[in-house]
């Protein structure tokens, strides 16, 4: 031991000073240190090993570790063990509920929850640590006096309760340790027992401890707040005059130019951690002179892990953790604590599809069976998205089964006419190999779930079975998280399920969801090269140069002090002075403050967050930073006025200064946000981000009047986007109007063939799309038409109205099982939906007379529907245009009715028909059906009846809601401008100009919005660009729009 500095320059303490010389003077004697935790107390022989001193034969222990292994041959031979606060407080949720159903009162007479169970249990506990016992409880003591009777009688219970089941608690722990003290005496005759003099202790281990002979136990002083220190000769840096912090006007005066203490503000708490480390950055701090220490583990630890993480990200694989932490990190990071909660979540929402899908992609959960040579997880979630399963538990083997049963059919049925090599017999194959490992990856996830009436115990078991089989486990982290996961659920198992599940409040899944939350895991001690993060009441015994204090606003420390809900502070100070109150509890904090500053040697940083980021509200110091200012300020008498005036702006997103950047990010944002303007930034984006500069040239160009690359002309378009040609596209409606809605639409779905994700998504309200909806409708329609067309024609509504109900009600309960519903209403009320529109059809087509429906569901250029019709053909149309080029058409035809004196179309729409009612019958080329269907039926309709045949004209039937009823109807002559807008239309197509739509209404139910990104940006531009005559690749298109 050098004296008093260790061998990285930094004092020591006055405790330390005084472990290191006890560990010099009795060198090889067994010695018990006593620590507030296992890593403090290894903090501390560290501190002293750096200081020269060797530390031999010393064991770290906790005081209630020692007070265990006193009581512990005791216990073993009674066979008891320690209850956890877990099962103390399920115990006591237990009293509760019986007390609740057989003689309710002051506390019984409230809702009984988990909530209420903890604090109740947390107050019985604090009682039994100051020896009250239940007789002790009068109910003159108590505000109620029924409030006292039955604390005293639940007190009482959970004693005989423990007891019962072979438990005791700490008490009884200590209890035990004072009578097999004697005993054990012995075995510490040639052992120090090294205690703090600070160490905080209850009545009753105070008592044990004084009952141990002097010359072993040998307290060690240490630094006091509101004193000179010992150990310092010459003047206090201002850092060590921070332990007046209780009493800033008795601190001596501060010292000029000393820059020991420094003071931050921060917007918001990301901030203040995204400081402490631009701090280290400017003053080429390295991180292992550094411990953080916060005020608040919810917040302050996932920040800090979370910066840590994106810091890290820039580092190479093999850079070793930039931090520790003394708490260890949330198991909600790890994959198989986010894991569990998707799990729980998808099991209480019915088994929801969308749930299970999201936790293959993120590679929660392990798929058996992934050969190396086999599908991959991307190819088999594909797959699973379109299993239509919605939720459920019984659907996900039935619709994988039904998947396999047609692929495997379509296999047998294509196999004579594909070849080995053939890709499409491949992507069978693919299909159905993936097919059958989802099926062994869903029946494995299944045989695992509890049956619905599962207890407690069995949830546990199948959320075990979860962990230990199906959660993924990547990495050192994942397979700690899931220990300590695992090993709570066995916890909690020992006091569930014992008894009648009715006597507990306790909802396990919920339990279960927010059981990640509070496994904490991969804590650890000061490590070289990492800083170090703990929390306020075990920090600040690292014995490094830097102490940065976080999380020191007003609402934070000392904040407004915790208050027994159950034990009021007036209830407390009349059963027994060594029950705390409210205010004694927040001067001890306090004190505790104040100690971590007098034992620090070395430089501190006081920071706190100055705006709620969230709430978007200003926030406060704590009174500890007011008192910190007045000692380094030299003015005693300031106030918080003062210190905001005094302060530097806050640190906030981005640092004040490029040298503290974190990051390349960080750099911009300072660099940006500076006054100093950038040179060249250009050059430097085109340099440091082509992508991003890619981007900006991009948006330019469509910002333009120009029409270029970048809006969707091809440079040099092939002959197979011209529908004119040989070996061009065979068109149906649906591509037409979705050219002549948006060219880029069709380019991105018909040309490049992308499409969303297919993902079978349920909306709480709504049991089908309109897609599906309509395909309902239109099966409803076919079936009923097929039936009574041939019988009598047209229907009569009294007499027909029961047979369309009987199929609709067929068809939706297909549907049903097809496609399941959110719940009963919003089943019920799209059947209400379904059955008025049944019966709109039917009186419009009571009232029609004078045409017959002869044909149904008329396939041209496509596959028959169902068992097909006569007027089915299998090659498309060929429609000639004004130019002498010809298309090849397809369609489907939902009915042909024939009349007197010639053909008449109909087409059924489900939705609303105001599109449908525009002055143009054609929208500038966004309805083409119509008159696309015309000419298709006039050519099949000549062919088979002669060329005299005539299509009179086509019709929407609008049965639904929205419609009413309402029939609109186009004459040949009203659409004899089709033949013209499609020589537009399939000139834009084969010069490869697809410009985005020009009007924003078209972007509403786009697939591709995503894409497009802002549209009021992309059709006003399109607009533009349009009116440019200089564009004269968009002339065909120009053309279209006439109108717009």
């Amino acid at each position: 031991m050098k004296g008093r500095i260790d061998m990285h320059g930094v004092k020591l303490n006055r405790f330390i000073y005084g472990l290191a010389r006890i560990c010099r003077d009795h060198l090889l004697q067994e010695k018990w240190l006593i620590a507030p935790s296992l890593r403090v107390g290894y903090q501390w022989l560290d501190t002293v090993t750096r200081s020269g001193q060797a530390t031999i034969n010393v064991r770290v222990k906790t005081l209630k570790g020692m007070v265990l292994d006193i009581a512990a041959p005791e216990m073993a031979r009674k066979g008891m063990r320690l209850v956890s606060n877990r099962g103390g407080a399920i115990l006591v949720d237990r009293i509760l509920n019986r007390l609740r159903k057989t003689s309710p009162s002051y506390l019984t007479s409230l809702p009984i929850s988990p909530a209420l169970s903890q604090t109740v249990y947390s107050s019985l506990k604090e009682m039994r640590s100051a020896a009250i016992r239940p007789e002790d409880l009068g109910i003159d003591r108590f505000e109620h006096p029924e409030k006292g009777a039955e604390l005293s009688l639940i007190l009482g219970q959970f004693l005989e309760d423990i007891r019962k089941a072979d438990l005791i608690d700490y008490t009884d722990a200590l209890d035990i340790a004072r009578k097999s003290l004697p005993a054990f005496l012995p075995s510490l005759t040639h052992t120090l027992l090294l205690i703090p003099e600070a160490e905080d202790m209850s009545p009753l281990e105070n008592a044990l401890i004084q009952e141990i002979p002097s010359e072993i136990v040998h307290w060690i002083p240490v630094d006091r707040p509101l004193a000179e220190p010992e150990d310092i000769s010459g003047p206090l840096t201002n850092a060590e005059m921070l332990r007046w912090i209780e009493q800033p006007l008795a601190a001596p005066p501060a010292r000029e130019n000393d820059e020991s203490v420094s003071i931050i503000s921060a917007t918001g708490e990301v901030n203040e951690i995204r400081e402490v480390f631009r701090t280290c950055i400017s003053k080429g701090i390295s991180l292992d002179d550094v411990e953080l220490v916060h005020t608040d583990s919810s917040t302050y630890l996932p920040l800090t892990y979370e910066v840590c993480r994106r810091i890290q990200a820039d580092l190479p694989d093999t850079a070793e953790p930039l931090v520790t932490f003394a708490e260890g990190i949330s198991a909600t990071y790890s994959r198989p604590g986010r894991c569990l909660k998707a799990w729980v979540s998808w099991v209480r929402s019915d088994f929801s599809q969308s749930i299970l899908s999201s936790m293959i992609d993120a590679r929660l959960i392990s798929v058996p069976d992934m050969e190396s040579d086999g599908p991959s997880l991307e190819t088999l979630s594909a797959l699973f998205r379109r299993l239509g399963i919605g939720f459920g538990r019984d659907r996900y083997l039935e619709k994988i089964d039904e998947l396999i049963s047609g692929l495997e059919k379509q296999g047998n049925r294509d196999a004579p006419s594909l070849g080995h090599d053939d890709p499409a017999a491949n992507r069978l194959e693919l299909q159905l190999k993936t097919a059958r490992v989802l099926r062994v990856f869903l029946q494995g996830l299944l045989s695992i779930m509890p049956n619905g009436d599962a207890d407690s115990h069995n949830i546990l078991e199948s959320a075990k079975k979860l962990i230990t089989t199906h959660a993924t486990n990547v990495d050192e982290f994942d397979a700690y998280a899931s220990r300590a996961i695992l090993e709570e659920m066995t916890d909690m198992q020992r006091y569930v399920g014992v008894e009648d599940e009715d006597e507990l409040s306790l909802d396990m899944w919920e339990w279960l969801s927010l059981l990640p939350d509070e496994v904490r895991v991969m804590g650890s001690g000061p490590r070289p090269g990492a800083l170090h993060v703990s929390n306020l009441a075990s920090g600040g015994h690292s014995a490094r140069k830097y102490l940065f204090l976080v999380g020191l606003d007003d609402s934070r420390f000392p904040g407004h002090g915790y208050r027994d809900p159950v034990v009021l502070d007036s209830e407390r100070e009349r059963i027994s002075s060594k029950l705390e109150t409210a205010s004694r509890r927040q001067k001890r904090k306090l004190a505790g403050f104040a100690c971590l500053l007098a034992r620090h040697r070395g430089s501190i940083l006081l920071s706190y967050s100055c705006r709620d980021l969230l709430d978007d509200r200003e926030k406060f110091p704590g009174t500890v930073i007011v008192s910190a200012f007045r000692i380094i300020s030299g003015q005693r008498e300031a106030d918080q006025r003062d210190l905001l005036t005094w302060l530097s702006p806050p640190a906030s997103f981005a640092p004040d200064v490029p040298d503290k950047s974190l990051n390349a990010s960080d750099w911009w944002l300072s660099r940006i946000c500076s006054a100093r303007e950038i040179a060249n930034p250009e050059e430097l984006i085109s340099h440091y981000f082509p992508h991003l500069w890619r981007g900006i040239e991009a948006r330019k160009n469509r910002l333009s009047p120009d029409f270029t690359v970048f809006d969707g002309k091809l440079a040099r378009p092939f002959a197979t986007l011209d529908p004119s040609q040989a070996d061009g596209p065979v068109v149906s409606g649906s591509m037409l109007e979705t050219a002549g809605r948006c060219p880029l639409a069709y380019f991105f779905r018909y040309v490049l063939r992308v499409e969303p994700p297919e993902e079978f998504a349920l909306e709480p309200e709504k049991w089908l799309d309109p897609l599906r909806f309509g395909s309902l409708l239109h099966e409803v329609f076919y079936t009923f038409v097929t039936e009574t067309a041939s019988i009598q024609w047209p229907p009569v509504f009294e007499r027909d109205l029961p047979r369309m109900k009987e199929i609709l009600n067929a068809l939706a309960s297909d549907y049903r099982n097809m496609y399941p519903p959110p719940s009963e209403d919003a089943f019920l009320e799209q059947r209400r939906e379904l059955e008025q529109a049944a019966q709109i059809f039917l009186r419009e087509e009571e009232r029609l007379s004078g045409r017959v429906p002869l044909y149904l569901e008329v396939s041209i250029g496509m596959k028959p529907y169902g068992k097909g019709s006569t007027l089915d053909v299998v090659r498309p149309v060929r429609i000639n245009l004004p130019n002498g080029k010809t298309i090849r058409v397809r369609g489907r035809i939902d009915r042909i009715d024939e009349a007197e004196d010639g053909f008449c179309i109909v087409d059924y729409k489900s939705g609303n028909p105001q599109k449908y009612e525009d002055p143009d019958p054609f929208r500038d080329g966004r309805i083409l059906q119509h008159a696309l269907y015309i000419d298709i039926c006039r050519a099949v309709l000549q062919e088979k009846h002669g060329p005299a045949s005539r299509v009179l004209k086509f019709e929407y039937l609008f049965p639904g809601r929205a419609g009413q009823g309402l029939r609109l109807s186009y004459t040949p002559d009203e659409l004899s401008e089709f033949k013209t807008l499609m020589q537009h239309m399939t000139g834009w197509m084969a010069a490869g100009s697809f410009l985005p739509t020009d009007r924003r209404d078209d972007c509403k139910f786009c697939d591709y919005v995503s894409v497009c990104g802002d549209t009021d940006s992309s059709t006003g531009a399109s607009a533009r660009k349009l009116a440019n005559e200089s564009n004269v690749d968009l002339r065909y298109f120009r053309g279209l729009r006439k109108s717009d």
